[in-house]
């Protein structure tokens, strides 16, 4: 689940995972500055529900239709690493040359560095972290430095390069710790 202020609306992404299916959808919603959001889904539940997508190719927008029961603890997807996420946002383009933002989940811990974060794959491959809203402490600290399943949004970033939006699968954690990385 991410929150953010875009274009003086409150925006809400909130990221499922088709547990049968494999699929990635996101669900969107939108509230004035200070309004509720929007908490019918929430990070970490199990949601049993009839899922409508947009029209459009290599979309991930749905709508939840029937919903019969949501529950906590969700399913986690498989980890993949950095050439992986990278080879899937380059397909994901070349179908939908529009397309802003990905679901990828990576075992990876952040590290700090000189001037910038970064995140560190299991193979020691590291992707720098920007535009942090603050810093990622308390993901470093629930890893205790060592890779741990972290989901993110990647988007193009500054010169062509991609970037992900830091937030642990774990177990719901705060979007308050949000960044991303390139």
């Amino acid at each position: 689940m991410v929150d953010t202020a875009e274009y003086r609306l409150d925006t809400r992404r909130v990221w499922l995972y088709g547990a049968a299916s494999g699929r990635w959808a996101v669900i969107m919603s939108f509230a004035p500055p200070g309004g509720p959001r929007d908490d019918t889904v929430l990070a970490g539940h199990l949601l049993h529900a009839q899922l409508h997508f947009y029209p459009g190719a290599g979309q991930f927008r749905g709508l939840i239709g029937e919903q019969t029961s949501a529950t906590a603890g969700a399913t986690m997807p498989s980890a993949e690493s950095l050439p992986q996420i990278r080879a899937r946002f380059a397909q994901l383009v070349a179908a939908d040359p529009w397309a802003t933002r990905m679901p990828a989940v990576i075992n990876a811990a952040p590290v700090p560095g000189p001037g910038q974060w970064r995140l560190r794959a299991t193979s020691g491959e590291c992707c720098v972290i920007i535009d942090l809203p603050e810093e990622p402490w308390p993901v470093l600290a629930r890893s205790g430095g060592e890779p741990i399943a972290i989901f993110g949004e990647w988007t193009p970033g500054a010169s062509g390069r991609s970037a992900c939006l830091v937030s642990t699968l774990l177990e719901p954690f705060s979007t308050e710790v949000v960044a991303r990385a390139a």
